[in-house]
C-alpha cells in the first residue's frame, strides 16, 4: 500500500512525483497537520495511524500509532 506525492505548478498543472510505502494496509484517509509539517495516514486494515514529516518535497516516516480500525483523520 502506497501514497503518491503530486505537485501543482504555477499554471495549475499536476505532476506526479514519487510513490512511497504508506507503512500500513489500506490507507483509507489522510490529512496534513494545520502547520503543514506532518501528514497523518489512517490505515483501516492494520489498525494504526502513521505519521510522516514533510521534508521539502519528500515525506519521511516518523512513527506509527495503534488505533482500532481508523477511518478518518482530523485536526482541531
Amino acid at each position: 500500500d502506497s501514497l503518491t506525492v503530486s505537485g501543482i505548478d504555477e499554471r495549475g498543472s499536476v505532476s506526479e512525483g514519487e510513490s512511497i510505502d504508506s507503512r500500513g494496509r489500506n490507507p483509507r484517509y489522510f490529512a496534513f497537520s494545520p502547520d503543514g509539517a506532518r501528514l497523518v495516514v489512517a490505515h483501516q486494515d492494520s489498525d494504526e495511524l502513521t505519521v510522516f514529516r514533510v521534508a521539502g518535497e519528500h515525506l519521511e516516516f516518523e512513527r506509527a500509532l495503534p488505533v482500532n480500525t481508523p477511518t478518518s483523520v482530523s485536526f482541531s
